[in-house]
């Protein structure tokens, strides 16, 4: 993958973490600001890019702690069951986060 795709699948995990209610309510556990900057109101170019990357890192670091959080509260280990003579090593890392039940 070129960096901007990874950047783009990774934007479409976090927005689907996000549709989970049980992952927002611990994201918001994790979020040190209450408010979002407002943007609108700094002149400065670079500081305005600054404060948007902060915040995105911000928000995005929360979901992984969040999401990590509901891994390790697990009751059991998972595991994975292939159908018919399907070899589990030929399986990827994106179909595994489709099929199981915290990718969301």
């Amino acid at each position: 993958f070129t960096a901007q795709k990874r950047r783009n699948l990774e934007k479409q995990r976090e927005k689907k973490a996000l549709e989970n209610d049980k992952i927002k309510k611990r994201v918001r556990k994790y979020t040190r600001m209450t408010e979002k900057p407002v943007l609108k109101q700094v002149s400065h170019y670079g500081l305005k890019t600054s404060l948007r990357k902060a915040d995105e890192e911000g928000t995005r670091s929360a979901i992984h702690a969040a999401r990590a959080e509901l891994i390790h509260l697990q009751e059991k280990p998972g595991k994975i069951e292939t159908e018919g003579m399907e070899k589990t090593y030929k399986l990827t890392q994106e179909e595994i986060m489709e099929a199981a039940p915290l990718a969301a």
